[in-house]
C-alpha cells in the first residue's frame, strides 16, 4: 500500500506507477515459476515474455515512455501496450468480472473484529501508520481504512478466484470461451463502440486479419492512415464527426506496444525534433533580440551625437552673441582688478 499526497499529478503518478511495477513485476515473476517453470537462477526465455496493459493517460504515459522504466521493462521481457483513447467498458477484462462488486459488497458486510488474524493486521497497520507519521486522518476515518486493509485478504480471495477471473477475460474475447486458450475474434468485435458493425466491415476484418497482425507486429500500432488504406471506415463521435488518432500527444493516438523498438524510435525522432524546433524558436528569438539591442545602440548613438552637435551649435551662438554686447564688454573691462 502506498499513500500519495495530490500534490503534483505527475509526481504523484510516478510514485504509484513505480510502486505498481515493483508488484506487477513480482506477481509475473511468481507465476512465471509457477506456470513456467522459470529457472530463477537463468536469464529470461523468449517465451517467458510478458505483456502488460495500461490505461493510457497523459501523466502515465510520460512515466511509462522514461528511459529508466524501459530499460526495466526490457529486462523483465515486458511489453507494456496502451488501450485505445476510447475505449469501451466492454473491452476491459477487470471491468467486466464481478470482482469489484464483490469486493464493494463484502467490504459493508465484513469486520476486521470477525477474526484473530485481522485484528492482529488491523492493530499492526494503525501501528505502522502511527510510527511512519505520513498521514494524519481522523480516528474514524483511520478505523474504517484498517479495517478494510485488514479484512482485505479474505476479500480479495473471495472476489478474485479463477473462475471470476477467466469469465471477465472471457467476456471481452481475450480468451475464448469454448477451448480457454486463444482469442475470440466474434466476442472482440461485439466490445467496438459500434455494437452494429456493417458485415462488410466485418469480412474485411477477417480478409485483412494476417495483414493487420503483420503491420502491428513490425510497427507495434496501426495508425488511422494504413486502417483507412485497407478499406476500413473512420472512426467517428456520436455525432457522425469524423475522429483522427494520430494527435501529438501518445495517449490520444491508437492502442499501441509502448516498447516496441519502432514506437521507441518514433518517440526519440519527435523529442529530436522538439528540442530542435524549441532551439530554432529560440534562435530566432535570439536573433531578434540582438538586432533590436543593435538598433538601439545605433538610435543611443545617433541621440548622442544630435545631442552633442546642439550643444556645441549652441555655445558657438553664446560665444558669438556675448562678443557683439557692448554693455557686456563695457561691464567687463569696468570690474577692478584684483591687487597682486
Amino acid at each position: 500500500m502506498v499513500f500519495v499526497r495530490p500534490t503534483n499529478g505527475g509526481e504523484a503518478e510516478a510514485t504509484n506507477l513505480k510502486h505498481y511495477q515493483s508488484v506487477l513485476r513480482d506477481a509475473m515473476e511468481r507465476s512465471r515459476v509457477t506456470f513456467g517453470g522459470r529457472d530463477l537462477s537463468m536469464p529470461l526465455r523468449e517465451e517467458d515474455q510478458v505483456a502488460s496493459w495500461w490505461d493510457g493517460a497523459h501523466a502515465q504515459i510520460k512515466s511509462l515512455t522514461l528511459p529508466e522504466q524501459q530499460a526495466l521493462s526490457a529486462a523483465n521481457r515486458q511489453d507494456d501496450v496502451k488501450g485505445n483513447p476510447q475505449r469501451t467498458i466492454k473491452e476491459q477484462a477487470l471491468d467486466l468480472m464481478r470482482a469489484f462488486a464483490i469486493i464493494h459488497q463484502k467490504a459493508k458486510t465484513e469486520s476486521a473484529s470477525d477474526s484473530m488474524m485481522c485484528e492482529f493486521l488491523k492493530k499492526a497497520f494503525k501501528d505502522a501508520v502511527q510510527q511512519l507519521g505520513v498521514v494524519n486522518f481522523k480516528t474514524t476515518k483511520m478505523n474504517a481504512l484498517a479495517d478494510f486493509v485488514a479484512t482485505y485478504p479474505s476479500i480479495a480471495t473471495a472476489a478474485f478466484t479463477h473462475r471470476i477471473v477467466t469469465k471477465g477475460f472471457m467476456a471481452n474475447g481475450m480468451i475464448g470461451a469454448n477451448d480457454k486458450k486463444f482469442p475470440d475474434i466474434k466476442t472482440i468485435l461485439n466490445t467496438c463502440t459500434n455494437p452494429n458493425l456493417p458485415k462488410e466491415q466485418e469480412e474485411l476484418f477477417y480478409e485483412k486479419f494476417p495483414v493487420l497482425y503483420r503491420e502491428y507486429a513490425e510497427q507495434g500500432r496501426l495508425t488511422d492512415s494504413f486502417m483507412e488504406g485497407l478499406g476500413f471506415q473512420s472512426d467517428t463521435d456520436r455525432k457522425g464527426n469524423i475522429v483522427r488518432r494520430e494527435g501529438e500527444y501518445i495517449s490520444h493516438q491508437r492502442a499501441q506496444v509502448l516498447t516496441h523498438k519502432t514506437q521507441k524510435a518514433l518517440r526519440t525522432a519527435a523529442s529530436a525534433a522538439a528540442t530542435a524546433k524549441k532551439l530554432s524558436e529560440l534562435s530566432v528569438l535570439w536573433t531578434k533580440r540582438s538586432m533590436l539591442l543593435e538598433d538601439n545602440a545605433k538610435a543611443e548613438a545617433a541621440a548622442l551625437a544630435a545631442s552633442s552637435s546642439a550643444c556645441h551649435s549652441l555655445r558657438a551662438q553664446a560665444k558669438a552673441t556675448s562678443s557683439r554686447s557692448p554693455t557686456f564688454r563695457s561691464a567687463t573691462c569696468a570690474l577692478p582688478r584684483r591687487a597682486a
